[in-house]
């Protein structure tokens, strides 16, 4: 069985890692030849140990599929080899990992790949595929592989490389199989990666970076190289930069990486700035009392989130729009960016969440889920309040718990606080201390336009960890005064009556008490 392989390599120090060298050591066992595509360039001194590696580096775009087709593309003599292995630098492999095995399984399909998804629909997943011989020498494979271009937006490679990969080699009547399947419309990598490691021996390595789920690899011979290449990169990927172009790594030129789009109309937004994808099912489960249509905006700060994020919540809402934003001002900076790219005037009344977890208290988990529950306690409360948004110039509702006024809250936030209530002409006798606490509210759109067109990128700090004195915690204190500046209301969510700075200056918030 004559065998070639495509490996594309990416590396934010331009290094070999051991992880990898594992790879390929492995591939060098049944392959001729390696064609290692790196968009970072690499020391070839670090591959002097292997004698069938050729490396070309390429410029930083495009992905990973256009790393594979520059492979491919620099295979001359493709038709003489019996399997062509491409595959990316994206898995940990262990001691239960069986290239042979894989490789003798895949000999019964045209493609193989090590797994398969439901997710969006049916197809291999192209962190690993085997192309044999009747794929490689057919037409569809040649003219797949010629339609592949640089493409910014990583959720369309997904749709047109990924999925149509699979499903246009089917419609052209080659087979396709996977080592894994789950018939689940989640990735199985992420899904079930105990029973990945258990059955095929890998592990992906943006579950452990991304902290996307929790997996026990310690007993692993391999634990301590992959500890190694976590702790040297983890920080590095949290905001990568395009090799030479000084431009963070996000979807593209549109501010949506991803859009679905509905005939019907609806009078609520719901906008969540979705930071800890762990907290997603418990997000959804509790937009899901909502009891009309909503459109959904959800921002995230790693587009490895966004396939995670569109299939859990594509059957939920009316309308879907995901972004990906820097990940600086918490929650407030992704929602001024919303804000100010989609024009929310239309709706009567939206709802901003985000996946608040106070690290810094134990009850930090226990404040989330209190305020999730006084926004959204039930159908019939919505119901009121949708109806008192559209008759009762509501500008914001939140719990009457939440309501916060002591000075005690203030932090290091006044100074900046009293700057924006001047540019909004609010007086000085009105500028006490009165806001919702956690940031998270009912609000008419129109209500905070006026504080939002005041803050610009470069006033949010870069994200520091800072519990107190950012632009985010100053645009909290000043959320009922720009409700104020708009001639609107700020109520109870529960009996929808006004709420005064005097009635809640004993009200605490249970991670600062």
């Amino acid at each position: 069985m004559k065998r070639i392989a495509v490996l594309a390599h990416y590396d934010i120090d331009a290094v070999i890692d051991s992880y990898l060298k594992k790879v390929i050591k492995e591939l060098e066992t049944f392959v001729e030849k390696i064609i290692l595509v790196t968009t970072s360039g690499v020391d070839e001194k670090s591959l002097i140990e292997f004698s069938k590696v050729q490396v070309i580096q390429r410029e930083n775009v495009g992905y990973d599929f256009y790393s594979y087709k520059t492979g491919i593309d620099s295979i001359l003599n493709l038709q003489q080899y019996d399997q062509l292995l491409v595959l990316n630098d994206s898995f940990y492999i262990t001691e239960y990992f069986d290239l042979n095995l894989f490789l003798l399984q895949s000999t019964g399909k045209d493609i193989y790949s090590i797994t398969s998804t439901n997710q969006f629909a049916y197809h291999l997943q192209s962190y690993f595929i085997v192309f044999n011989k009747k794929a490689i020498l057919s037409v569809w494979f040649y003219k797949f592989w010629q339609n592949v271009f640089i493409y910014k937006r990583k959720i369309k490679i997904i749709f047109d490389y990924e999925i149509n990969l699979t499903r246009s080699a089917m419609q052209h009547g080659l087979t396709a199989g996977s080592m894994f399947f789950s018939k689940d419309t989640a990735n199985p990598c992420h899904n079930k990666p105990d029973l990945l490691l258990e059955k095929v021996g890998i592990i992906k390595i943006d579950l452990l970076r991304n902290k996307i789920a929790e997996l026990d690899y310690s007993y692993l011979g391999e634990a301590s190289i992959i500890d190694s290449h976590l702790n040297r990169t983890r920080e590095s990927y949290k905001g990568r930069l395009l090799k030479g172009s000084g431009a963070e790594v996000t979807a593209g030129n549109s501010f949506f990486e991803f859009s679905k789009d509905s005939l019907n109309s609806s009078k609520i937004a719901v906008m969540v700035h979705l930071y800890y994808v762990d907290l997603i099912d418990e997000i959804k489960e509790n937009i899901e009392i909502i009891p009309f249509d909503f459109d959904l905006f959800i921002t995230v700060t790693d587009e490895t989130f966004l396939p995670v994020v569109i299939n859990k919540f594509s059957g939920q809402c009316n309308r879907l729009n995901v972004a990906v934003v820097k990940n600086k001002g918490r929650d407030v900076f992704p929602f001024v960016q919303l804000m100010k790219n989609f024009d929310f005037r239309s709706y009567k009344m939206a709802l901003k969440l985000h996946t608040k977890k106070s690290k810094y208290s134990e009850l930090g988990n226990k404040w989330r889920s209190v305020i999730l529950k006084n926004l959204l306690p039930s159908a019939t409360t919505i119901c009121k309040l949708y109806k008192g948004f559209i008759d009762n110039n509501i500008g914001i509702a939140a719990d009457f718990s939440d309501y916060l006024s002591n000075d005690n809250y203030w932090g290091a936030n006044k100074s900046r606080h009293d700057y924006y209530c001047e540019l909004l002409n609010i007086p000085p006798e009105n500028r006490h201390l009165f806001f919702i606490g956690g940031t998270m509210f009912w609000f008419n759109p129109n209500a905070l336009y006026p504080i939002v067109n005041l803050m610009t990128e470069d006033d949010f700090e870069e994200e520091l960890n800072q519990q107190d004195g950012t632009l985010a915690h100053v645009f909290e204190r000043l959320t009922c005064k720009s409700v104020a500046h708009a001639g609107m209301r700020y109520v109870d969510i529960k009996g929808l009556k006004d709420v005064t700075f005097h009635e809640v200056i004993h009200n605490e918030v249970i991670v600062l008490k």
